[in-house]
């Protein structure tokens, strides 16, 4: 009974609803509370208390339901309800264990270990042991041991481990911290020197004792630039400065300083219990301050659970109930549909990656072959050249050596050199790309996909429960292949941490997918990939991965703000590289020597195929220079005959028909200034028969005999009949004295052998220049009987006769005037006849127009 008075006692000295408020008090008086304590190995364990309290402030609760968004805002956190589904997650999990709370916080913590949002629970044990590996005090969990096999002590340890580890790298954890820094201040008040007590979230309170040994002290300056001395003389010269170094007393100091954490409280109830046991003082004050916070966390537990039990009552409800088969088959279908969608959405992502990578490769590939082959021309000109000199220097090949033998196809489009050339030229058989083959060359089997676009064997397994078949395809594999150009150590899925990766980046060949050492390429292999740019490609344009235990140690912080993008870093390298399109494609030596040699294969064929292409195009220009010269050839006598025709017309120069053959005649006859003779082209370019030809000779004979029978008038000078204008082909001009001959020897040949009478007119300047005079001589006949005396000066002026171009008959186009016959050397005009006349002290000249 006097117990009993105690305890009533202590719970009215607590009175922990005056401190807690009204309303919580009557919502908690309207909640049912269930108990849930943990086990016994968990009450008073640190590290499962620790842990409940840091997921009280990682995750939505009433912790953090003021900050706005917590880390894992998926999950809603409760300890009541993680101890309920502690038990309920076996060691088999086949992922269906979402509305599963520890399952939930397992699998976020394997997401932020590994910092990717795409892990799946299988991964667990493997990518938990690669980072706990360097954590002593483990061994329990090591080797093929899995985690849900062990105790519930022994798994909450590992999350104390992993909680650690995340605090200390990940990024997202540390932008969090620098946002809500107040959540993990927890409330403190110290009992001595050495002891003090806080307060975790859910009513948990520890008591924290430090343990130095007696023998044990530190001296170190408390500032740091307290660190730094300096040392002067007595006269003020000289000046040494001095850093003190107190790392290693440090470390010491703290190796033989111990922690201890004990819980006094792990829940509610143990909470008001502890805090009943002070008496009214600064400790009962402190802790009943905190009362309120307990019971605001207390009621938003119990809405939590009864809204749990609600719903799996529901549930129950539902299953057990007997249900229509065909809204049972439409809920069904409605699953498989979304779950359906899901998975060809995931298809159509991984087909997008792999269909984009390989636009790239091409893409990168030909520009490659365009350089390898502008280079391999370049070395295939510069031997050519040399053996070309050479063998126009040497008549046959030193040292003795004959050229190889070649087939006709490529004697007839290849000459010698250039055959030699692609048998023994030195600068061409010369590798642009040198480097030795791989000593074991890995088979690869895997597409080097991320973890977000794998198939997973539990993507298969879902789709199987719910009907969707899966045979066509199969889980992808994640393993990643190891092979340097340096010939060292190759492999599948080697340890990040082996000493081949120590201080090396890793790059991967987009190509054979291989990954390399990036210090071991080649510059010209750099310098291929860098044709097509404006400067050359370095370190940075590709997507490079720093492995090896240098890169565990790196101690630069990268801030990313809360929620965003996770810096990958697992031990896959490929989780950790850009996706493709934001660096350079990268392809290794052995890729492009491969390309090398596939272009090499095929340089004759299409150096053969090039000349013949070549050939052709010449003889293409030499016939379309030819047709052209010919169509040009054929317009000018076009031309020419049009002329003709306008001369004949005119009757302006006669020319006999057998001198027509020549189109020099007519060329000559034009540059000399005077009108071309119609006659030279026929009547549609042909020649007309014998008979006719002979007719119009004969015309031509009489019409002369008639025209130089005519009386020529004799004017004075004032008197002469105005001169009509001529043409500007009737301008007389003088010949050249080379061409003179060329063109009179035609007209003297067709009157020596046509014209029975000439008329010659000489002109002697030289002998009377002031007085010229006129010596006329008849028309000589071939038969000596039949010439006539010389013709007496008529006193008398007779009218002059004009024969314009107008007035002449028809048959004065065949008259001809015949030429200056002496040996005087002067120019004398084809197309008129001038005479000069001394009578009586009166100059008169006569002019006849043909």
């Amino acid at each position: 009974m006097g117990t009993i008075k105690k305890e009533v006692k202590q719970a009215r000295v607590v009175d922990w609803e005056k401190y807690a408020g009204d309303d919580i008090v009557g919502q908690l008086r309207k909640q049912s509370i269930v108990e849930v304590d943990p086990p016994e190995s968990l009450k008073r364990q640190w590290y499962y208390n620790y842990g409940v309290g840091w997921l009280y402030n990682v995750c939505w609760s009433y912790w953090t339901a003021d900050v706005g968004k917590a880390m894992w805002k998926e999950v809603r956190f409760e300890e009541k309800l993680l101890l309920a589904d502690m038990n309920e997650v076996g060691p088999l999990v086949n992922g269906e264990e979402e509305g599963n709370l520890y399952y939930q916080v397992l699998l976020q913590l394997l997401r932020t270990v590994s910092q990717n949002k795409q892990a799946v629970f299988e991964d667990w044990d493997v990518t938990m042991k690669y980072h706990l590996q360097e954590e002593t005090g483990l061994e329990f969990y090591s080797g093929d041991v899995r985690f849900l096999e062990l105790s519930a002590a022994e798994q909450f340890e590992v999350i104390y481990r992993l909680i650690k580890l995340i605090e200390r790298k990940s990024v997202v954890f540390r932008n969090y911290l620098l946002n809500n820094e107040h959540l993990f201040k927890f409330p403190q008040i110290w009992m001595d020197e050495f002891t003090s007590l806080f307060v975790l979230p859910g009513g948990k309170i520890i008591k924290k004792q430090i343990r130095v040994p007696k023998d044990s002290e530190l001296k170190i300056p408390i500032k740091l630039r307290n660190c730094t001395v300096r040392y002067e003389d007595d006269d003020g010269k000289s000046l040494e400065v001095v850093h003190y170094d107190y790392s290693q007393e440090i470390d010491s100091y703290l190796q033989d300083v111990k922690v201890n954490y004990m819980v006094e409280s792990y829940n509610w109830k143990t909470f008001l219990d502890y805090i009943g046991s002070y008496e009214e003082g600064e400790f009962r004050e402190f802790f009943c301050s905190l009362i309120s916070y307990a019971a605001a966390n207390e009621l938003y537990g119990a809405k939590l659970w009864n809204s749990r039990i609600k719903e799996r009552s529901m549930q129950e409800l539902i299953t057990r109930r007997k249900r229509s088969s065909r809204l049972v088959a439409r809920e069904e279908e409605t699953q498989r549909k979304q779950l359906e969608k899901t998975w060809n959405d995931k298809l159509d992502e991984r087909s997008k990656f792999i269909r984009f990578r390989h636009k790239l490769v091409v893409k990168r590939s030909k520009k490659i072959k365009d350089a390898l082959w502008s280079l391999l021309w370049d070395k295939f000109e510069y031997d050519s050249k040399f053996e070309k000199i050479r063998r126009r220097t040497a008549d046959s090949v030193p040292n003795g050596e004959t050229l190889l033998p070649e087939s006709s196809a490529t004697t007839d489009l290849l000459s010698a050199a250039e055959a030699y050339v692609l048998e023994h030229g030195a600068t061409y058989l010369s590798k642009i790309i040198t480097i030795d083959n791989a000593e074991n060359p890995l088979i690869m089997q895997t597409e080097e996909l991320p973890d977000e676009l794998c198939i997973t064997k539990s993507d298969l397994t879902k789709l199987a429960n719910h009907g969707i078949p899966v045979d066509s395809f199969q889980e992808d594999n994640k393993d990643w292949y190891f092979q340097c150009v340096c010939n060292i150590e190759s492999g599948v899925n080697i340890d990040p941490e082996s000493k081949i990766f120590s201080g090396y980046n890793l790059v991967c060949c987009d190509s054979c997918l291989r990954w390399q050492h990036w210090e071991c390429q080649d510059k010209a292999v750099v310098d291929i990939l860098s044709r097509g740019h404006d400067k050359p490609l370095t370190a940075k344009d590709f997507s490079l991965v720093p492995m090896g235990p240098t890169h565990q140690q790196r101690r630069t912080s990268r801030r990313a703000a809360a929620g965003g993008e996770v810096e990958q870093d697992t031990e896959r390298p490929t989780m950790r590289r850009k996706f493709p399109g934001e660096s350079e494609v990268f392809i290794c030596g052995w890729c492009i020597a491969k390309l090398e040699q596939d272009i090499r294969s095929v340089f004759k064929s299409e150096l053969i195929s090039t000349r013949a292409k070549q050939k052709k195009q010449a003889e293409d220009r030499e016939r379309r220079k030819k047709l052209k010269e010919e169509k040009k050839r054929q317009e000018e006598l076009q031309k020419k005959q049009q002329m003709a025709a306008v001369m004949m017309k005119q009757g302006s120069i006669p020319l006999p028909l057998s001198s027509v053959n020549s189109d020099s005649t007519f060329e000559r006859t034009i540059s000399s200034g005077a009108a071309p003779s119609a006659s030279i082209y026929t009547q549609n370019g042909q020649t007309p028969p014998q008979k006719q030809q002979l007719q119009l000779q004969q015309q031509q004979k009489q019409k002369l005999k008639l025209k130089l029978q005519q009386p020529i008038s004799l004017l004075p000078q004032q008197q002469q009949p105005r001169q009509p204008q001529l043409a500007s082909w009737q301008i007389q001009r003088p010949l050249q004295q080379s061409t003179y001959p060329r063109l009179m020897n035609p007209l003297q040949n067709m009157i020596s052998s046509h014209t029975p009478e000439r008329e010659t007119v000489i002109q002697d300047n030289q002998k009377h220049p002031h007085q010229p005079q006129l010596q006329l001589k008849k028309p000589r006949l071939q038969e000596p009987h039949l010439q006539e005396p010389h013709v007496q000066q008529q006193p008398s002026q007779p009218q002059p006769q004009s024969f314009l171009p107008n007035q002449q008959p028809q048959s004065s186009q065949n008259v001809v005037s015949s030429p200056n016959l002496n040996n005087d050397s002067r120019p004398t005009h084809s197309s008129a006849s001038t005479t000069s006349i001394a009578s009586g002290g009166t100059t008169c000249s006569t002019d006849t127009y043909l």
